[in-house]
């Protein structure tokens, strides 16, 4: 028996209807795939909208929870030592490095310039004092700044000497809690600075009396690394010259970069100045130069296999590791000491240069063969 025409055009309805739906889910599934990966120019203001509505709106409950923290962190710091620091006199403990340190800021408080041949040194022909300023002016500074509300300026400064050691040491929960915060939640970073609050190895390198760069190489360093994080985390992994064999490519891309990344790079600035005050209160600066050198270079290295364009990556670590080469070159220029203690950290400036420059030119060629010819050249 042959099938009605209304039952045949109820079976075309229905296979229509079937591809329709078909058709649909197959469109939105293609334009999920192939999205744009970074937003537009309306999402990017939006979301820059709701970034300023969050950042507007304080957490009073965090800051007091910082706070106590921070004064805990202080108590540890100061409690135990407070009275054996100054009971017979003002006292100094960790050996013989806290005493150069107020013999230098003696110096400077009671001349107004940095200590730089030291008699005392290599005695009796003296030599350069070694011991970059930064750390020790700190504490002159704020030494005479307190001196009104002391007997003397003398007295002044040395309660700085005994105390801002500590202070330092307290502050570093504040970097950390915003670490944590950026990465894992303001939880996260709550239980991070109460952990680095209490630690009983940076306890006892930050302790009252203890007057050493140590805690204050241990705070900045933090600080620095946050703020290379953050640069990292808003910058923007685009393809910005399009073609690395043409010079208005170049030329173009790299200005729509700068024009583009400024908070990013605003971010590393800030990192390379908190490195190159390392630099100007410690010699040992190259290390925390080479923790970043070595974690870029691997990235770029994922990047090559990824197909991911290194600009920014290696832009950003051009910034953070220049300033602090090129902002204490005079400092080392004029202390001598360009071949004892500068050199290392300009040739990891170059040698991270030379890789940047090798990765991100060679974007668009295959990473076996970058990799492999860079290697066998090495």
């Amino acid at each position: 028996m042959a099938p009605s025409p209304s039952s045949v055009r109820g079976d075309r309805k229905d296979t229509t209807s079937m591809a329709r739906q078909t058709r649909r889910r197959r469109d939105s599934k293609s334009k999920n795939r192939y999205r744009p990966r970074f937003p537009s120019g309306s999402a990017i203001s939006e979301q820059k909208e709701t970034i300023t509505k969050k950042v507007e709106k304080i957490n009073w409950s965090t800051v007091f929870i910082l706070i106590a923290i921070f004064l805990f962190s202080l108590y540890i710091r100061t409690a135990w030592t407070l009275e054996p620091a100054t009971e017979d006199g003002f006292q100094l403990t960790g050996g013989s490095d806290p005493y150069y340190h107020k013999h230098v800021v003696d110096y400077v408080a009671e001349n107004g310039e940095h200590l730089e041949r030291d008699p005392m040194l290599n005695y009796p022909y003296g030599a350069n004092n070694n011991r970059p300023p930064l750390f020790d002016w700190s504490i002159a500074i704020i030494g005479l700044a307190l001196s009104p509300f002391f007997a003397s300026s003398e007295e002044s400064v040395w309660w700085a000497m005994e105390i801002l050691p500590a202070i330092y040491g307290a502050l570093i929960i504040f970097p950390v809690y915003a670490i944590g915060r950026a990465q894992f939640g303001k939880e996260a970073g709550i239980i991070g600075a109460f952990f680095i609050g209490v630690n009983s190895q940076h306890v006892g390198h930050s302790s009252l009396a203890l007057a050493d760069h140590d805690s204050y190489i241990i705070l900045f360093g933090t600080t620095a690394y946050f703020f290379f994080m953050r640069a990292l985390t808003v910058a923007n992994d685009k393809k910005w010259v399009s073609s690395w064999t043409d010079w208005n490519e170049i030329k173009s891309g790299v200005k729509q970069f700068i024009d583009s990344e400024r908070l990013a790079l605003g971010y590393a600035g800030l990192a390379g100045m908190t490195i190159a005050m390392i630099a100007m209160s410690w010699k040992g600066f190259p290390y925390i130069m080479g923790i970043i050198a070595i974690y870029l270079g691997f990235q770029m290295l994922i990047n090559a296999f990824r197909r991911i364009d290194s600009l920014t990556t290696g832009m950003l670590g051009l910034v953070t590791l220049g300033l602090p080469v090129l902002l204490s070159y005079p400092y080392y220029q004029t202390m001598g000491f360009i071949n004892t203690w500068w050199e290392a950290p300009a040739y990891i400036l170059l040698g991270y240069m030379m890789m940047t420059a090798l990765m991100v030119t060679t974007r668009d060629l295959p990473w076996l063969l970058v990799i492999g010819s860079s290697t066998l050249i090495a």
